[in-house]
């Protein structure tokens, strides 16, 4: 008996990572060059690495027309390829390679906490966010702004922090489309400390006084009613 099979379906194709094939797997069996009915075939994927499985029994029954037809494959999470699906006869003597690649999928980044949408000068913040692939995602500033993983520091009081969201990708998934956020800079507040004053005696002696800023800016000195100022001395 003069028996071949064939991958007449199928073959070549390629699929995302954990998706299904979008072409049935199909082998057909003729003897002699007469297609052959009820000859089991089994379709067998590659045990590790870049492979996939079927979604029912994989040894399948040829029809009246000589074809065994294997249930759905699915690509699973390993990019690579192009692997051979084997589709053989009972035994193993003949059999007939079906070429299959799974190709690297795409991910998104979503995220948990967003930057503000204004910060002021020496504030800092965090921001959070997540890849759907699962793998982690890095966070990088250019503008106004410093940033030491996830945390911001504003380091103007004016101007725009620019916050970039982003995931390189690796052998399974692409690289993520970065995200960007924007942050307006903004002048801090601050307040002053100056002690308070005792009564003085007019035409008393002259008296300095001092006060600090929370900014550590230096403060100035005005005076008005009965007294003058010049610099920090008052004279009454």
């Amino acid at each position: 008996m003069n028996y071949t099979i064939a991958a007449t379906s199928g073959t070549g194709q390629s699929s995302t990572i954990n998706t299904a094939f979008g072409t049935l797997l199909e082998a057909t069996v003729k003897e002699s060059g007469i297609d052959q009915s009820g000859i089991p075939v089994i379709f067998t994927p590659p045990a590790s690495g870049a492979t996939g499985s079927f979604a029912g029994s994989a040894t399948i029954t040829t029809d009246a027309s000589g074809v065994a037809t294997a249930p759905a494959f699915t690509a699973n999470g390993i990019a690579g390829g192009p692997y051979n699906v084997v589709g053989s006869l009972a035994g193993g003597s003949l059999s007939a390679n079906f070429a299959l690649t799974n190709t690297a999928a795409n991910q998104a980044i979503s995220i948990s906490t967003h930057a503000p949408a204004q910060a002021s000068f020496n504030d800092s913040f965090t921001v959070a966010a997540a890849s759907s692939s699962g793998l982690p995602v890095s966070y990088s500033s250019s503008g106004n702004c410093t940033n030491l993983g996830a945390t911001f520091t504003i380091n103007s009081g004016n101007g725009v922090c620019t916050v970039t969201y982003s995931q390189a990708g690796d052998g399974n998934f692409n690289a993520a489309p970065p995200v960007i956020e924007s942050v307006n800079a903004q002048k801090a507040n601050q307040t002053i400390n100056f002690a308070g004053l005792s009564d003085r005696a007019f035409n008393g002696p002259d008296f300095t006084v001092s006060a600090t800023a929370t900014s550590n800016l230096a403060v100035s000195f005005t005076a008005g009613g009965q007294c003058t100022i010049n610099g920090a001395t008052v004279h009454y």
